[in-house]
């Protein structure tokens, strides 16, 4: 009923944004014939990994997400996890996922970083022969085996990749599980701490494709993975936090250049 209610909530919302901009629509549109569409090519051993999850309370997600998570990691993956926070319930059922082998390393921060420094600092306590960063959100549950193959065998060579897309004002991809090649994250700069949240991903999927870098986005992920969806965010709309947003104008700035290669597989 939750991916019902925010599948409605995103098409009202895309309805009403092309009503007052229908030039950005027809760019949107021209973005879809450029796409591409991948079968399914799994690859036989995987390169070094390291998953990033930022967590702030909403427990019961936290938990369906660490769980699944450990069913289904690749071999070679190592789980870090920045908690910005939480309550004492959710830093003491980390801290028991740690000494179960569900995470491998744990940051307790003393702040709330939101979840684009949460990101920078888990990518900062990655390995440093991590081939590929994955920044994974806290409210997914994994459900097929092969959800990472998935993303290898589809991701560039030196590139971004991830389940689901965003089509608001231009197509590109969502964030909520983004795999990118730790290198170019470094040399990007990460992700940029001036958004806080919902636009780190964004600018840095941008900038990524202003160097020439290709993107990809696989456009079925609820065969593999579910996103809940801001669960987190309840938990901060309690509070009183106000956050940089960036505007439509200069999202299609960023992506016109380029288009996002959107894979069935």
């Amino acid at each position: 009923m939750k991916i019902f209610v925010n599948k409605l909530r995103s098409f009202a919302f895309s309805f009403l944004f092309y009503m007052r901009h229908p030039g950005i629509m027809l760019r949107n549109l021209n973005t879809y014939k450029n796409t591409n569409f991948a079968h399914k090519n799994f690859i036989q051993s995987s390169p070094r990994i390291s998953i990033i999850i930022v967590t702030y309370n909403a427990i019961d997600n936290i938990r369906l997400c660490l769980e699944s998570l450990h069913r289904y990691k690749p071999m070679d993956a190592d789980v870090i996890v920045v908690d910005n926070n939480s309550e004492d319930a959710v830093k003491n059922y980390l801290r028991e996922a740690k000494n179960k082998g569900l995470i491998d390393q744990l940051e307790l921060s003393s702040d709330n970083y939101y979840y684009v420094k949460g990101n920078n600092i888990g990518a900062r306590l990655s390995r440093v022969t991590s081939k590929y960063l994955l920044l994974l959100n806290s409210d997914i549950e994994i459900k097929h085996t092969n959800w990472m193959d998935i993303l290898l065998a589809n991701a560039p060579q030196k590139g971004i990749i991830s389940f689901g897309k965003t089509d608001i004002p231009v197509i590109r991809p969502d964030g909520w599980c983004f795999l990118i090649d730790r290198n170019l994250f470094m040399e990007l700069g990460g992700l940029n701490e001036y958004y806080q949240m919902n636009w780190g991903i964004t600018d840095l999927t941008g900038r990524a494709a202003k160097a020439n870098y290709e993107i990809r986005s696989i456009i079925n992920p609820a065969d593999y993975i579910i996103h809940y969806g801001q669960q987190s965010h309840s938990f901060l709309k309690k509070g009183t936090a106000k956050f940089n947003n960036m505007d439509y104008r200069e999202i299609v700035e960023l992506f016109k250049k380029s288009s996002v290669q959107l894979l069935r597989v």
